[in-house]
C-alpha cells in the first residue's frame, strides 16, 4: 500500500478571540419547546436566538432546530428553500418521529419551500434533517386556511393537524375548523369534521399511531346562563367516523352542569386518557378533580378524591400524566392559593396513593408539601417533578429553591437532578428509554459561559452525570470565526505553563477579546483547556467578572487542577490592606479562589510584594518569593521564600534563620527557587549557595561541597527533590561552572570547568534545566564540553545524561555539525527523552527559510529535529519569529508564542500570540486495524530523511530473531514526516510487531 504524507506537525491557535463550542456557550435568545427521539440522540428545540448557528440570517421570530448529540451537530428545520437562511417569519410546535429522521411543524414562514402560498395564514410542513427536504403537508386551495398544532406518529409515516377551511359554495360564511389525518408516504388525507364552536381546536394530541386523536374547544354549556362556556375535550377512536365529546355524569334537573376538562394526555399505546376537571364557576362540585376515561368503551372514571380540585381552568403543569401503557397516572392535587398541594400516584392495581406510601403503606419516603410539573417515563418507573422543599434524603437541606427531582419508583430512591429558577418554567420530558429527562431553565446548568438571561434547553442523564446543554451556540461558527485575540498574548512564567498532559495551558493576554466580559482594560491570566476550546480566566471576583487591576505570571499544577497568579487586587480576601502584588490560587473545577501569600492561618497577607510562584503536582502547595519579614517570624527585609499548604492554612518560612540573627538571607537570589512535586522539599540558591529545605522537619541544608568553590547562580531540581543541577561562576574567574548534586550521598559532580587557551575568554552556562525523573539535564552555553569556544555571537544547546556522563549536542545540522545560529531556551520532558528549544539557524531542519527563530523538538533517542513552528500552508517556517518553547511534562505537546501570522487560520493582529503543538512519536505505531484472516493494517510515523521497516516475532526474549514483514522499507520525506500504512499477512507464530529504522 503506498505510503501517504500528512503535514505535520498540527497546530492549534490557544490565544483565541472568545468563542466557545457547541457544548459551552448559550446563544443569544430565548429557547424551548423540546421534542426527542427514543434515545434522546436527537433532540428538537425552539429558539428566537440568532447564533444557533452561524450565517443564517437574522429571522423575525422564532425558529425550530435539530440536534444530532451524538455528532454534535445542529441544523436548522425551518430553514428557507435556499437551504441555508432561516425562514422569514416564525415556526413552532415541532413534533418528531421516534428515530429522529422526520419532524412536523407549524410555520408562518413563506419561503420554505419553492411556491409557497403568500396568503391563508400558517402552514404544516414536514422535514428530514438528514437528507436536508421539505415538504408542505397542509392542503393549498382557495379554501384552506391556516393550519396548526401538528402531531406526528411515531413511525413518522402519519401527521395530523387542524386547520380552518372556507365553504365555497358560501365565502361569506366564517371559516370553520377540520382535523387532517395525512398519510406522509401517500399523500392520502382524511379530513375530520369539528363541531362548529366558538374556538378552534387546541391541544391536539393522540397515541403513538395517531389512531386516537384528542383535542380540546371551548363551548356554550348552559342556554339559560349566558355567558357559560366551558372547555370540552373531543376524541376521535378508532372506527369513530366523527369526533366524540367526553361527557361526564355531572348534572342538575337534567341540565349537564358546565364543567372544564383541560390537560389530557392519551397513553402511547391508545388505551387511556387522563384529564383534569374543574367547575366553570367558584364552587367546586364532586366531579372536579383526575378523570380516566377508558378509550375502548369510552367509560369515564374520577381517579382522584375529592380534594384533588385545582382552579385553575385552562392548560397548565399540574399534570395528569400517563404513562404509556395508560396504567399508571401522575398529578399536582389542588392549588388553592396559599395551600399545599402535594403530587398523587394511581394505578390501576394500587389505586390512589401519596408518594411516601406508593411502596410502602407506612409512608417511610419523602413526599413534599408542595411540587409541581409531574413527569412519568414512558414505563412508568419514574416520577419527575418540581419542587422548593427540603429534601436532605437527596441532598437538599433548606426549603427555597426550586429543584428538578427524580423518584425511581421501583426502589423509591429519589435524586436531586437540578436546581433551576422558575417551576413553571422548566417543561421536564422523558425520553422514550427513561434514560435522560429533559428541562428548560435560565440557570447556566451545563454551560460555562450563559450570558442569555434567557430560558436554555438541557438534558440530564436520569442515572446520574453532568448536565448536557442542548441549545447551544454554533460549534462550526466557534471553530470558523475565531480570530486571535487584538493585544499580543504572551509567556512570562518561569515554572510550568502546561498541565502534564498538555491539555491546560496558561498564559497572559492584553487582548480583550479573549476573555468574555473583558472590560478592566489590563492585562489577565488565562488557562485554555485544549478538550474543550476554552478560554478562562483565573482572575475573577466570586459575580464571574474580571478583577479590574488585572493578574500576570501565572503557573499551572502539574495534574492541570489549579492555577496560581500575581495580582494587586484587594477584592479577593477578606482584610486585605496589600496593594502590592500578592499570590492568588484558583481551584479550576470549583472557580474558587485562595490567597496564598499570607500567614499562618485565615489572616490576609503582609505590605509586601510577592512573586515568582511555584505549585506542587496536586496545587495543594505553593512556593513563593516574598519581599518582607511580616508573614513569619525570624525572616529578614528582603526576599524570602515562603510554602503555603493551602489545605491546612499553614504558611512556611523556608528562608527563616534558626538563630534568629537573619542576617544573609536576604540574599535569595530571585527567581532560583524550586519545588519537589509533592510539595515536601525546596531548593533555592542565597548569598552564592544553593540550599535544600524540608516541609516534614523544616531542616535546612547546603547542597554544595568543599570542592565546588564557584558562586552559585541558579539551579534546577528533579521531581523528588534527590538531584539538583547548579550552575555559576568560578570564584575570581570569568570562567563558567556546572554540577549536579545527589541530595542523599551530600555529593556534589562539578561536570563543566572549561580552560580555554585564553583564560581571558569570558564562558557562560544559561538556562540550566532537569527532566523530572534527574537522569538529564540540559544548558546553552558558548563552548563545548572540551572547553573550546563557539563562533563569537553563537550559543549551543547541550544534554548531560547522569547514568552514562555523556554530553550530547542538541540542535544539530542534518550533517551532524553544529549549527551556525544560537540556540536557547530548551525545554525538557519528565523523562528526557523531548527538549524543545529555539533555534536561529535555516540548518536545522528542511523548511525554515525565514532568518528568524524557529520552535524545534529533538528525539534524544533518534536524533531527530522536528520545525514545530510550521505553516500548515506553505510548509515551511512560520513568517515571522517564534519562541519561549515549553514542553508538557509527557513529551506529547509544546506550546510557544510567536509574531507568525501563517500558523492558524484567523491571525489578522499582526501581535505575538500562543500556539499548541504536537510532539511527533517517531517510529511508534499509532494504530493497528485486524482485517479477516491473519491480515492487519499498520500506521506509523516516519521522521524526513529516516528508513524504517516493520519486524514481527513470537517473542519478546533477547535472544528472539525479529524478521522482516513482507513489505518495502519506508523511507522518509522532507519536509513533512510521513504517515506510513502497510498492510501485511502475519506469520503463524508472529505475535509482536515493531518499526525499526535502519
Amino acid at each position: 500500500m503506498a505510503d501517504r504524507i500528512a503535514a505535520f506537525p498540527d497546530i492549534e491557535a490557544i490565544s483565541v478571540a472568545y468563542s466557545l463550542p457547541a457544548a459551552l456557550r448559550a446563544p443569544a435568545g430565548a429557547s424551548g419547546g423540546v421534542v426527542m427521539d427514543s434515545g434522546a440522540r436527537h433532540v428538537v428545540f425552539t429558539s428566537d436566538a440568532p447564533d444557533v448557528i452561524s450565517g443564517t440570517g437574522s429571522g423575525p421570530g422564532t425558529d425550530i432546530y435539530w440536534r444530532d448529540r451524538a455528532a454534535g451537530v445542529t441544523r436548522l428545520i425551518s430553514v428557507s428553500s435556499d437551504g441555508v437562511h432561516r425562514g422569514n417569519a416564525s415556526s413552532g410546535s415541532p413534533s418528531m418521529s421516534e428515530d429522529g429522521s422526520r419532524i412536523a411543524f407549524m410555520s408562518d414562514a413563506r419561503n420554505l419551500v419553492e411556491g409557497a402560498p403568500s396568503a391563508n395564514g400558517s402552514a404544516i410542513f414536514l422535514r428530514d434533517p438528514k437528507l436536508g427536504t421539505t415538504r408542505r403537508i397542509s392542503p393549498v386551495g382557495l379554501t384552506n386556511g391556516a393550519a396548526g398544532y401538528p402531531v406526528l406518529a411515531a413511525d413518522g409515516r402519519t401527521v395530523a393537524f387542524e386547520q380552518s377551511v372556507w365553504d365555497a359554495a358560501d365565502p361569506a360564511r366564517i371559516p370553520y375548523a377540520v382535523l387532517r389525518r395525512i398519510s406522509v408516504d401517500s399523500g392520502a388525507t382524511e379530513s375530520i369534521a369539528v363541531p362548529v364552536d366558538q374556538e378552534s381546536p387546541r391541544q391536539l394530541i393522540g397515541d403513538s399511531a395517531l389512531t386516537t386523536l384528542c383535542f380540546r374547544r371551548s363551548t356554550p354549556r348552559i342556554p339559560a346562563v349566558p355567558g357559560a362556556v366551558a372547555t370540552d375535550l373531543w376524541v376521535l377512536r378508532p372506527g369513530d367516523i366523527q369526533p366524540i365529546r367526553v361527557m361526564l355524569p355531572v348534572s342538575t334537573n337534567g341540565v349537564i352542569l358546565p364543567l372544564n376538562t383541560f390537560n389530557a394526555s392519551v397513553s402511547a399505546n391508545g388505551s387511556a386518557l387522563v384529564f383534569r376537571v374543574t367547575s366553570v364557576f367558584t364552587n367546586h362540585l364532586a366531579a372536579d378533580g383526575v378523570w380516566r376515561m377508558e378509550l375502548a368503551s369510552g367509560v369515564v372514571t374520577p381517579i382522584s378524591d375529592a380534594a384533588d380540585v385545582n382552579q385553575s381552568a385552562s392548560d397548565d403543569l399540574t399534570g395528569p400524566v400517563v404513562s404509556a401503557d395508560g396504567n399508571t397516572v401522575a398529578y399536582q392535587t389542588g392549588v388553592m392559593e396559599g395551600s399545599d398541594s402535594p403530587l398523587r400516584l394511581w394505578s390501576v392495581s394500587r389505586g390512589l396513593r401519596t408518594l411516601a406510601t406508593w411502596r410502602d403503606a407506612g409512608g417511610k419516603g419523602f413526599d413534599p408539601a408542595t411540587a409541581t410539573e409531574p413527569t412519568l417515563s414512558a414505563d412508568g418507573s419514574q416520577l419527575a417533578y418540581i419542587s422548593a422543599e427540603a429534601h436532605p434524603d437527596a441532598g437538599v437541606a433548606f426549603a427555597g429553591t426550586y429543584h428538578v427531582y427524580l423518584l425511581n419508583l421501583d426502589t423509591g430512591v429519589t435524586r436531586d437532578v437540578s436546581e433551576v429558577k422558575d417551576s413553571d418554567l422548566v417543561n421536564v420530558q422523558f425520553s422514550d428509554d427513561g434514560r435522560w429527562v429533559s428541562l428548560e431553565s435560565e440557570i447556566p446548568l451545563g454551560m460555562r459561559v450563559d450570558q442569555n438571561d434567557q430560558v436554555d434547553v438541557f438534558l440530564a442523564p436520569t442515572a446520574g452525570g453532568p448536565i448536557e446543554p442542548v441549545s447551544v451556540a454554533d460549534a462550526q461558527a466557534a471553530a470558523t470565526t475565531r480570530n486571535l485575540g487584538n493585544h499580543p498574548s504572551l509567556f512570562i512564567a518561569t515554572a510550568s505553563t502546561l498541565s502534564d498532559d498538555g491539555n491546560r495551558i496558561v498564559f497572559v493576554t492584553e487582548a480583550d477579546d479573549v476573555l468574555p466580559g473583558d472590560i478592566n482594560g489590563a492585562i489577565d491570566t488565562v488557562v485554555h483547556d485544549r478538550s474543550t476550546g476554552l478560554n478562562e480566566a483565573l482572575g475573577t471576583l466570586p459575580n464571574g467578572k474580571l478583577i479590574p487591576e488585572g493578574s500576570t505570571y501565572p503557573v499551572i499544577s502539574a495534574d492541570g487542577t489549579h492555577a496560581s497568579f500575581l495580582s494587586s487586587t484587594r477584592a479577593l480576601a477578606t482584610r486585605d490592606t496589600n496593594v502590592a502584588m500578592k499570590v492568588f490560587v484558583r481551584d479550576l473545577a470549583t472557580g474558587t479562589v485562595a490567597l496564598a501569600s499570607a500567614p499562618d492561618g485565615r489572616g490576609a497577607g503582609g505590605g509586601g510584594a510577592s512573586s515568582n510562584s511555584q505549585l506542587s503536582r496536586d496545587g495543594r502547595r505553593v512556593l513563593f518569593e516574598y519581599a518582607g519579614s511580616d508573614l513569619a517570624p525570624k525572616t529578614a527585609n528582603g526576599v524570602n521564600l515562603f510554602v503555603r499548604d493551602l489545605d491546612t492554612q499553614r504558611t512556611f518560612a523556608v528562608t527563616a534563620d534558626p538563630t534568629g540573627k537573619a542576617t544573609w538571607f536576604n540574599q535569595v537570589s530571585s527567581g532560583s527557587g524550586r519545588m519537589g512535586q509533592d510539595g515536601t522539599v525546596v531548593a533555592f540558591v542565597a548569598g552564592r549557595t544553593a540550599y535544600r529545605y524540608r516541609i516534614a522537619d523544616q531542616h535546612l541544608e547546603p547542597m554544595t561541597s568543599a570542592e565546588f568553590t564557584a558562586a552559585t547562580y541558579g539551579m534546577d531540581l528533579s521531581g523528588d527533590g534527590s538531584r539538583a543541577v547548579l550552575w555559576g561562576r568560578a570564584l575570581g574567574s570569568a570562567q563558567a561552572l556546572l554540577s549536579w548534586y545527589d541530595v542523599d550521598a551530600a555529593s556534589n559532580h562539578v561536570l563543566l570547568h572549561p580552560n580555554p587557551i585564553t583564560p581571558a575568554n569570558r564562558t557562560a552556562v544559561s538556562a540550566v534545566v532537569m527532566s523530572r525523573d534527574g537522569r538529564r539535564l540540559a544548558y546553552v552555553g558558548n563552548f563545548e564540553p572540551s572547553g573550546e569556544l563557539l563562533a563569537a555571537g553563537v550559543l549551543g544547546l547541550w544534554v548531560f545524561d547522569i547514568p552514562s556522563a555523556k554530553f550530547q549536542r542538541i540542535g544539530l545540522t542534518a550533517l551532524g555539525q553544529g549549527s551556525l545560529g544560537t540556540v536557547d531556551s530548551p525545554s525538557l520532558s519528565a523523562d528526557g527523552r523531548y527538549i524543545t528549544f529555539r533555534g536561529r539557524g535555516a540548518d536545522l531542519a528542511p523548511g525554515d527559510e525565514n532568518g528568524v527563530g524557529d520552535v524545534f523538538v529533538h528525539d534524544l533517542e533518534l536524533g531527530v529535529n522536528t520545525l514545530l513552528s510550521r505553516s500548515p500552508s506553505t510548509g515551511k517556517a512560520g513568517n515571522q519569529l517564534s519562541s519561549r518553547p515549553m514542553i508538557s511534562a509527557d513529551g506529547s505537546r509544546v506550546a510557544f508564542q510567536s509574531f507568525a501570522s501563517d500558523l492558524a487560520p484567523g491571525d489578522f493582529n499582526g501581535l505575538e500570540d500562543i500556539y499548541a503543538a504536537a510532539v511527533p512519536q517517531w517510529l511508534g505505531i499509532s494504530r493497528v486495524f485486524r482485517s479477516p484472516g491473519n491480515q492487519i493494517e499498520v500506521h506509523w510515523w516516519l521522521p524526513p530523511g529516516l528508513q524504517a521497516r516493520l519486524e514481527w516475532s513470537s517473542s519478546l526474549d533477547a535472544s528472539e530473531v525479529w524478521e522482516p514483514a513482507p513489505a518495502d522499507p519506508a523511507v522518509g520525506s522532507d519536509p513533512v514526516a510521513l504517515e506510513v500504512v502497510r498492510k501485511v499477512t502475519m506469520g503463524s507464530s508472529a505475535r509482536y510487531l515493531r518499526v525499526r529504522s535502519f
